[in-house]
C-alpha cells in the first residue's frame, strides 16, 4: 500500500481519479442508476458489480491519500477493504448458488485458443483462491491488535491463532506441492537404484544422526 510513495503528486492524482471513475460505472450499474451499463448486463447479483466497482474506488482513494507508512491504520483499513472485496467475489463464484461457467484461454504469437471449463473446475479454482483469501483476511484481522496495541499475551495468542488459520488456508496449495516434491524425490531415488543397483544414501544426514546417538565420554570429577 506504500508503493505509490515514489509517484509524483500529479501522477497519484491522475491515477487515483481514473480508478475512481472506473469504479463508479459498475456501481451505477448495480443500482441501475444510469451510465453505459445496466443491471441486466451484470453476470450475477447486483451487489457483485457494486463490490467490483468499490474495489476500484478504494484503490483510487488509496492513491489520493497522502503518502503514509504501511503501518498507518488508514493503510491497513484500505488494504483490508480491498482484500475483502476480492474475497467476497471469490466466495460467491466458488460457493454461491446457481450454475458457473468459466472460460479458459491461451494466447500465443500466432494463435488464440479458448474453451469453457466445467462447473466443478470453475468452482474448485475459485474455491482455492477464496479459502486462501479468507485465511489471509482472518490473519490480518487477528494480528492487527499485536501490530497496533503491542506485544501482550492476548495479542500473541491472537497472532498465533491467525498464523494457524492461514496455514490451514494454504493447505490446498502446500499439500499438492509437498506431494509433488515427495514423488519427485522417490522417482529420482528409483532411477538412481536402476542405474547403480543401490538406493541413494544421504551420508550427511546419516553422519548427523550417528553423532547424535553417540554418548559423551564419562568425565570423572576433580577431587
Amino acid at each position: 500500500m506504500n508503493s505509490d510513495n515514489n509517484l509524483s503528486l500529479r501522477a497519484r492524482l491522475g491515477l487515483g481519479l481514473a480508478l475512481i471513475a472506473c469504479g463508479i460505472l459498475p456501481i451505477l450499474a448495480a443500482f441501475d442508476a444510469g451510465g453505459p451499463f445496466r443491471q441486466a448486463d451484470i453476470n450475477g447479483p447486483p451487489w457483485l458489480a457494486g463490490v467490483a466497482g468499490g474495489i476500484f474506488v478504494v484503490a483510487g482513494l488509496a492513491m489520493l491519500r497522502p503518502p503514509q507508512d504501511e503501518r498507518h491504520p488508514l493503510s491497513f483499513l484500505l488494504f483490508f477493504i480491498l482484500l475483502s472485496g476480492f474475497a467476497a467475489m471469490g466466495n460467491w463464484i466458488a460457493f454461491g448458488a446457481g450454475p458457473r461457467v468459466c472460460g479458459v484461454s491461451v494466447s500465443g504469437f500466432f494463435f488464440t485458443a479458448s474453451r469453457d471449463s466445467s462447473e466443478f473446475t470453475c468452482r474448485a479454482a475459485f474455491g482455492i483462491g477464496a479459502i486462501l483469501m479468507n485465511g489471509f483476511l482472518f490473519y490480518l484481522l487477528v494480528s492487527a491488535p499485536k501490530k497496533y496495541l503491542g506485544d501482550t499475551p492476548i495479542t500473541r495468542t491472537l497472532d498465533k491463532l491467525g498464523s494457524g488459520v492461514l496455514l490451514l488456508a494454504l493447505a490446498p496449495i502446500l499439500i499438492p506441492l509437498l506431494l509433488f516434491g515427495l514423488m519427485s524425490g522417490l522417482w529420482q531415488s528409483f532411477r538412481d537404484y536402476l542405474r547403480t543397483g543401490s538406493w541413494p544414501r544421504n551420508e550427511t544426514l546419516i553422519a548427523r544422526m550417528k553423532k547424535r546417538r553417540e554418548k559423551p565420554p564419562n568425565e570423572t570429577p576433580d577431587k
